[in-house]
């Protein structure tokens, strides 16, 4: 796991901000989605992108705080660069491993999977996680 978040200065980016809720995961999911096709990426790697930043938006809507959660996709650098705040100012989380039943708590463990890095900044203003998909 990475420990510094990468800066995001491309044209290509795309941010959105929505309420946190439930029902932002599919919105936000269909906004990255009409974005991501605009890239002229490989389809394996939108679905690769939107299956992190599902991951990453259910975390912020089960865990975090504030009314609303904000997402930025990002192409930079032959990197694409998911992104997810909320305003929460709660303290450090401890992961727990899941059993081979439990229907959750395998979202971290897939993005840690899936990403070339990731990691989560928390500020005075929130907790911003992000997951780095190589291209």
């Amino acid at each position: 796991m990475a420990t510094t978040a990468p800066t995001v200065t491309s044209e290509s980016a795309g941010i959105w901000t929505l309420p946190h809720q439930d029902v932002s995961v599919p919105t936000a999911r269909r906004l990255a989605r009409a974005h991501l096709c605009r890239g002229q990426l490989a389809p394996d790697t939108i679905d690769t992108a939107l299956l992190l930043l599902t991951e990453l938006l259910t975390n912020a809507v089960r865990h975090g705080h504030g009314p609303y959660v904000t997402f930025a996709v990002s192409l930079l650098s032959g990197q694409l660069i998911l992104s997810v705040t909320d305003t929460g100012n709660g303290g450090p989380r401890t992961r727990h491993r899941c059993d081979a039943l439990s229907e959750s708590g395998r979202g971290l463990d897939i993005v840690a999977t899936l990403a070339a890095a990731w990691s989560v900044r928390r500020t005075a203003a929130g907790h911003t996680i992000w997951a780095i998909i190589r291209l």
